[in-house]
């Protein structure tokens, strides 16, 4: 049966394979202007060319005019989408992101290590439970944020290890007791939301930026990072559905890039008569087929493979056949010219 890490065992067990996917806040990219316009202004050219010679082609008046009018509209959106639309985009994604760490930044509770000289009193207890409260309260404002609520996960956290430690210390009858338990109960709640926050919104980030990746080893490595996220919140909540199910999606993901992969090589050797590598590469592909599950789009696109495959036995055989015969053939060519 699996067991949920509590206590001072949560910030032990916490070990991710990869930190990157624990990295902090990054500015979302931005290509410089220089390099934007230039693609702008090739594109430009590019657009007026084509349609010129469109135009030129259907023998209209003054297609050039029409070419020019074309590509110029063409820039100006470009130059409008850049310094209008996406600088305002950016602008307010920074400034919720600045707003969201000040809020963390006033909010955040002093670390453990600074008020572990002398007992956690009733009244130190109550002040580290409101912050904690107002930092959980800043961060839902920005929810598509994942670093805020890994950091409020962190704090919750080093309040857990915290307040186990005291707990083990503290006298029998102690009215710090009750209070102890109540904040507990309160801080696991809020330790459980924010890390599965986290872990949905940057797996979720990690999956798609996979997507949008053209090589196969690229996609594979955010898809990796994406797995990583989930298997460290797992580390904490190990039966929880939604990280189980979110992780097995993402392992799908990857054994899907890594077939597609495996049949792009496999028709590329095809291509360049490697038939022998192209066989490998497709089988590599049905051994990964055969540990999915048997949904039909799986099993049909094992049954192509397998017919590609013996397509190229095909080819083998008959690549054999005339090399035994031409032998013979040549044999026989000689035989009749003596």
């Amino acid at each position: 049966m699996a067991r949920k890490a509590h206590g001072a065992n949560q910030i032990q067990r916490f070990s991710p394979k990869n930190n990157t996917a624990l990295s902090n806040y990054k500015h979302p990219f931005w290509l410089p202007a220089p390099n934007y316009y230039l693609a702008m202004a090739v594109l430009t050219l590019l657009i007026f060319s084509v349609v010129w010679g469109i135009l030129s082609e259907g023998e209209e008046e003054l297609s050039w005019l029409s070419a020019i009018i074309i590509a110029l509209s063409f820039s100006f959106s470009g130059v409008f989408l850049r310094e209008v639309l996406l600088k305002n985009v950016r602008k307010r994604y920074l400034i919720n992101q600045k707003r969201l760490d000040d809020n963390l930044a006033n909010l955040r509770i002093p670390h453990k290590t600074d008020f572990r000289d002398g007992k956690l009193t009733i009244e130190k207890n109550t002040e580290i439970i409101a912050k904690i409260k107002q930092m959980s309260e800043a961060v839902k404002v920005l929810s598509h944020l994942p670093e805020g609520h890994y950091e409020v996960f962190q704090t919750c956290n080093e309040y857990l290890s915290l307040n186990n430690k005291e707990l083990k210390a503290v006298g029998a009858g102690s009215p710090r007791i009750v209070v102890l338990i109540k904040s507990r109960k309160l801080i696991q709640r809020m330790h459980k939301f924010h890390l599965l926050k986290w872990a949905e919104i940057q797996s979720r980030l990690l999956t798609s930026q996979a997507n949008q990746k053209v090589k196969a080893a690229d996609k594979i490595a955010k898809a990796e990072k994406a797995l990583n996220v989930l298997e460290s919140a797992l580390q904490f909540y190990s039966d929880e559905t939604q990280l189980i199910d979110s992780r097995d999606a993402v392992n799908k993901f990857i054994v899907s890039i890594n077939i597609s992969h495996l049949i792009e090589q496999a028709r590329q050797s095809t291509v360049e008569f490697e038939y022998e590598d192209a066989i490998n590469f497709y089988q590599e592909a049905l051994i990964l087929l055969s540990k999915e599950d048997a949904a039909d789009d799986r099993r049909h696109l094992t049954d192509n493979i397998n017919q590609e495959v013996e397509k190229i036995r095909q080819i083998e055989i008959k690549k054999s056949k005339i090399r035994r015969f031409t032998p013979e053939i040549s044999s026989r060519n000689e035989h009749q010219n003596d």
